[in-house]
């Protein structure tokens, strides 16, 4: 995971896939976060999601990204803490 500022300022996400040799770009704008940490990949890597850090490093939300139509959704002051798998 890198993330890219470009020359206008805006911040985008590129994922890195060795095993399929590819580079994703994905655009976070309007929520641009300044801070990141805790990633995580869904167990069938449809999902991608980090928590957001504020400038007092408390966490102030986090993003969840679906890699296959490249959108996301933030949810704010709350902590992610992984994904669960469940049994039907």
């Amino acid at each position: 995971m890198i993330i890219n500022i470009n020359k206008d300022g805006s911040k985008s996400l590129l994922l890195l896939d060795y095993q399929e040799k590819s580079v994703t770009e994905y655009c976070l704008q309007p929520e641009s976060p300044d801070f990141l940490t805790g990633s995580f990949v869904s167990p069938d890597n449809k999902y991608f999601a980090w928590n957001l850090i504020d400038a007092d490093n408390e966490i102030s939300g986090f993003v969840i990204l679906d890699r296959t139509v490249g959108k996301f959704a933030y949810v704010q002051d709350l902590k992610f803490l992984g994904w669960g798998m469940i049994d039907e």
